[in-house]
């Protein structure tokens, strides 16, 4: 057994010496991506030059491949062009990894062109934009493989007709989707994904002026988890259901679990089905807000528990929802109104929010067991770019007592940490509140008032 070992370690290092590193861009011995895909190995690296290169399509076979644009965004205008009548570039080869790289403009006779085509076994993109094409990114099917989707923009794709998608992956292992921004397809869903396991988390996914169907199509159910993302339905969305969960059959030998947490799920049409799960499915439903016109859902929901509904979404007191930012007021019904009691699986942890456009922050959580429905956690920084009138305030503490100095009679007063964390405070009367958790003096708050408009210190208050 050791003479194998020994054996399969000089190969590897043999591999691993033998790996090359390609440039590709003008003045550079190879002037398109094509010109090298069928000259790479397994483990090699290609860099690509920023800029335009138009009409250029490729087949890539080898294994374990880095392909990275470099000085900026390398964008690949296909002009209708495709590899193989199926994608600008069909990728065979095994466990790539893709950054920095635009795909737009690609165009075949089945209406289903697509930016990627992935025929080999995981695909990890990282920062790539996928615009104006039939289809996104088509994945087909392969019960080994894995597909994450971090920090990338897809809009403007779509055939029409309602087959062609953002996102389409059929049965793979896993679906990663993260941090990424998901708007304006063309009447198709956002993302459909059959994959065994599909993880859906920290994402915006928005119509915006766009017609599309869902903005999350989990056809053949699986397990399905979707955390803290911005799930916006525009007003000429084609379907009126938001997620859909099992509409065309549960595959065999497997549960059917659809877990949401923490998301902001917002319809701007006329009326709405926010979640809609088939028969033989569960459905797992905590601290979301749902904003709009519609019905929850419609059953086999096997738990929820501190989901908040507004037909009226003004009354969710968002920063500025018609701009489509969904972080919260001090005012917000949203605020200090979750709970802590998740039925989740065991890898899944509600430690991030979406920060527009792809990126994200850690949430906040409270010290207090504080904790906020939907999205995003209340943070200061969002209320005080919007306060209308500000005011000086002194706050004094004596003991567990707050007293206010203040201009004007506060007939609602809040107090923050710095990170955003509510204290919890009892009126006494026009100017004294009773703290109900221990503060030390000289800790650093910011305080919130509320007569008929918010009021806001111009800077941090001390305590006394």
């Amino acid at each position: 057994m050791a003479k194998y070992f020994a054996i399969g370690i000089v190969m590897s290092t043999a591999l691993r010496l033998a790996a090359t590193t390609w440039w590709v861009g003008p003045g550079r011995p190879y002037a398109y991506p094509s010109a090298v895909s069928s000259l790479v190995e397994t483990g090699d690296t290609i860099y690509i030059e920023a800029g335009v290169y138009a009409d250029d399509v490729a087949v890539w076979r080898a294994d374990s491949l880095y392909i990275a644009g470099i000085g900026g965004m390398v964008e690949l205008s296909s002009g209708g062009q495709a590899a193989e009548g199926k994608a600008i570039w069909v990728i065979k080869g095994d466990a790539y990894r893709i950054a920095h790289i635009a795909f737009s403009q690609c165009r075949v006779p089945d209406h289903n062109g697509a930016g990627i085509r992935l025929e080999g076994t995981d695909l990890y993109l990282q920062h790539c934009s996928f615009y104006d094409n039939e289809m996104g990114i088509l994945v087909g099917n392969n019960s080994q493989s894995r597909v994450v989707i971090e920090h990338c923009v897809f809009y403007d794709n779509g055939f029409g007709h309602g087959y062609t998608h953002h996102i389409y992956v059929n049965h793979i292992r896993r679906l990663d989707v993260r941090y990424s921004y998901l708007y304006r397809v063309r009447v198709g869903h956002h993302i459909k994904s059959r994959a065994a396991q599909t993880w859906i988390l920290y994402n915006r996914i928005a119509d915006e002026t766009g017609n599309g169907s869902r903005l999350v199509d989990l056809p053949n159910g699986g397990l399905a988890v979707l955390v803290g993302n911005e799930l916006i339905q525009g007003p000429h969305a084609e379907n009126y259901n938001l997620v859909g969960f099992g509409h065309e059959g549960y595959a065999a030998d497997r549960s059917h679990r659809l877990y949401l947490a923490h998301n902001t799920l917002i319809s701007k049409r006329r009326n709405a089905l926010f979640v809609d799960v088939r028969p033989g499915g569960e459905a797992y439903i905590v601290n979301n807000a749902f904003g709009g016109k519609g019905k929850l859902w419609n059953g086999h929901v096997v738990y929820h528990a501190a989901n908040m509904h507004r037909a009226v979404i003004d009354l969710f007191y968002f920063v500025d929802y018609s701009t489509d930012d969904y972080h919260l007021t001090p005012i917000s019904p949203l605020v200090d109104a979750g709970t802590r009691r998740y039925v989740l699986p065991d890898s899944a942890r509600v430690d991030k929010e979406y920060r527009h456009p792809v990126d994200f922050v850690p949430r906040t959580w409270s010290e207090m067991d504080s904790v906020d429905i939907g999205a995003h956690a209340y943070r200061m920084a969002t209320a005080i770019e919007r306060m209308p009138i500000r005011c000086e305030m002194r706050v004094f503490l004596s003991g567990e007592i707050v007293r206010i100095e203040s201009p004007v009679v506060l007939d609602d007063l809040h107090l923050y940490t710095l990170s955003g964390q509510k204290v919890p405070i009892v009126r006494l009367d026009d100017h004294r509140w009773r703290v109900s958790v221990p503060i030390r003096k000289g800790t650093i708050y910011l305080a919130i008032g509320r007569k008929d408009e918010l009021l806001m210190t111009d800077g941090v208050v001390l305590f006394y």
